[in-house]
């Protein structure tokens, strides 16, 4: 993946986290994981929270583009990123309404 095209993921070890780094590697995606863990004082560096206010993780970025919710973030990249096969159901209104 090329630098204009940088991803990058911290957090690992929690539910929240591993749901993210789960959508990606289905996705196909090749991104950078920042190993930081919660409850270890990792979280509230003032390098962190310079990428993640909330001090919590996962913390998503895209190029500039931070996300710091798992639901956004996956929901971002699956639009971002090309859908999974089974997605297909949701390209149409009544695909979603189902």
């Amino acid at each position: 993946m090329s630098s204009s095209n940088q991803i990058t993921v911290w957090g690992v070890g929690t539910t929240r986290t591993f749901r993210v780094h789960w959508m990606l590697h289905e996705l196909g995606v090749d991104y950078l994981t920042e190993r930081i863990e919660s409850r270890t004082g990792e979280t509230v560096t003032p390098e962190y929270s310079m990428v993640n206010p909330k001090q919590k993780i996962p913390a998503f970025a895209h190029n500039d583009f931070v996300l710091s919710e798992s639901f956004a973030i996956m929901r971002y990249a699956r639009n971002e990123f090309g859908g999974l096969p089974y997605d297909e159901f949701q390209t149409s209104s009544e695909g979603r309404a189902r």
